[in-house]
């Protein structure tokens, strides 16, 4: 029996405590996790490794939101699965952050069961779309 693909993680969040503590959680979950502080050099990351599921802050200290870097984000990986972390959510910007190709949202401050469970909801079905035929 084959062992499922190892499910990298990227996280964009701007407070480099907040990334610290979001990829040590991810980790302790079994996943294998990298951070960045800014949009530049997420999408450089993401361009340069398998990124599988990003956990996207929406407010950045930059010009740009989270929610504009998903179209950016699925071009490097269209299958890319996206989750969006904020402190407040409102309709309108879960109704932008799905149109624009976002799975999940979470509300910050991000509870570590709640956290590695939706990781592994999001990991389960990234496996399910890759998956292929195997001979029995």
């Amino acid at each position: 029996m084959n062992k499922p693909t190892p499910i990298n993680i990227l996280i964009l969040e701007d407070q480099e405590d907040e990334a610290s503590l979001y990829a040590k959680m991810a980790t302790d979950g079994g996943f294998t996790c990298a951070y960045r502080t800014t949009s530049t050099a997420a999408l450089n990351y993401a361009r340069e490794n398998a990124i599988d599921i990003l956990i996207l802050d929406v407010n950045l200290r930059e010009e740009v939101s989270g929610i504009d870097l998903i179209p950016r984000f699925k071009e490097i990986n269209p299958v890319i699965i996206i989750i969006i972390v904020t402190h407040m959510i409102e309709e309108e910007l879960a109704v932008a952050a799905i149109q624009k190709g976002a799975y999940d949202f979470l509300l910050k401050p991000l509870h570590p069961v709640i956290f590695k469970h939706r990781l592994k909801c999001a990991a389960e079905k990234y496996q399910l779309m890759h998956q292929t035929d195997q001979p029995a």
